[in-house]
């Protein structure tokens, strides 16, 4: 974890820094198993900058999928008013999204991109233009657990737009079709 950033101080991202480690990403001998290590005779030249550059590209493809991912569960609702078959992708996606924020876990995909960026050799938050923009989205400085639930909240608020609308939009197709007269 980079030490020297602001993200570091949230409870939240300690958590997931001690989760990481829990779990073998993020140790403190990254830097002696790095791409980037001279010891291996391997690891030297062009195929370690190759190497480093696909594990970047890599953490980069992660946090993009995250970001996708958290865009679907915000506004994945709206979707379903043009593509009805969404809605079954998308229940699951905001069930977990807020149980993740609910529960105070950190989305696996987290760990999974520090653990590319380590093997680049990078600081767990890297800072190439995709982390430059969308790093502070997902990963708020300051997250608290108050901050959790406003989010939570936000999700789930947004999603009561979407449905409602889905919903409505239903009743119309369904009142719009000529009745039977029953007699």
């Amino acid at each position: 974890m980079g030490s020297g950033t602001a993200m570091h101080h949230s409870p939240l991202l300690r958590r997931a820094v001690w989760q990481n480690r829990l779990i073998g990403f993020g140790s403190s001998h990254d830097e002696a198993h790095s791409p980037m290590s001279s010891h291996e005779p391997g690891h030297r030249g062009r195929g370690a900058r190759g190497q480093v550059m696909g594990n970047a590209l890599a953490a980069d493809a992660v946090m993009l999928v995250h970001f996708c991912f958290i865009a679907f569960a915000l506004a994945g609702s709206f979707l379903i008013l043009r593509w009805w078959r969404v809605i079954f992708l998308h229940i699951p996606a905001l069930a977990w999204g807020v149980w993740i924020e609910a529960s105070g876990n950190i989305c696996p995909l987290t760990p999974l991109e520090n653990h590319f960026r380590a093997l680049a050799g990078q600081s767990t938050f890297g800072e190439g233009f995709i982390t430059h923009y969308l790093g502070p989205i997902i990963y708020p400085a300051g997250l608290t657990r108050t901050t959790q639930f406003v989010i939570m909240g936000v999700l789930i608020a947004v999603n009561l737009i979407g449905y409602a609308l889905v919903i409505a939009q239903r009743r119309r197709k369904n009142s719009s079709y000529p009745r039977l007269a029953v007699k």
